[in-house]
């Protein structure tokens, strides 16, 4: 590798940020980069056009009735504490052992807490000392969602890296991206990185 240029850097290509100035919905706005993304792969002077973020990930989405744990007498706060030290974990507090001090977690068994209906079989005290089911006013399901969301400039944005084909500037390359995105209504463009 040769040595970087004094204020350049060593690095060839661009870092651009697209930005959902009309107020999509992350679905929609998703979609406008996909879109985006196919046209950069299509075009014979760019390369290397790629999202810098990690894909979405499966998530376990708890919903939960509020109306039918205040019925039921269940203290919401508890219900948070039960649900997040089950399945989250939580300190306690440390001891010593031989001379080094360890700390105490508390969780519940990965055999209880593995599948979305796995939350059926915790329990939580309610205001006369019963234990109520979480099955009698939660549901849980998969969906997915963004490791994370995005901002710059203040607006929500997806943060796409490339490079012209070879022969082609990274001037030449900036110039025609900001073209492609031109032709997606609702995302403007702005640029970071050297």
């Amino acid at each position: 590798m040769p040595p970087a240029i004094r204020g350049l850097g060593a690095a060839g290509g661009f870092t651009m940020e697209i930005q959902n100035t009309s107020g999509m919905t992350y679905d929609q706005f998703q979609a406008a980069r996909d879109r985006l993304l196919g046209m950069a792969a299509a075009d014979p002077q760019l390369t290397q056009v790629r999202p810098s973020e990690l894909p979405d990930v499966a998530s376990l989405h708890v919903d939960m009735d509020e109306a039918r744990i205040a019925a039921l007498g269940v203290d919401a706060g508890e219900v948070n504490t039960t649900l997040s030290t089950a399945w989250g974990g939580r300190y306690v507090n440390d001891f010593i052992d031989r001379g080094r001090v360890k700390r105490v977690y508390v969780q519940g068994d990965a055999q209880y807490r593995s599948q979305p209906t796995d939350i059926n079989q915790w329990f939580v005290r309610n205001n006369q000392a019963g234990m109520v089911p979480f099955s009698s006013f939660a549901q849980s399901s998969w969906s997915t969602a963004p490791t994370s969301l995005s901002r710059f400039l203040g607006y929500p944005s997806f943060e796409l890296q490339g490079q012209g084909a070879p022969g082609v500037s990274s001037g030449t390359a900036m110039q025609r991206i900001e073209q492609l995105a031109s032709q997606i209504p609702g995302i403007s463009v702005a640029w970071a990185g050297q």
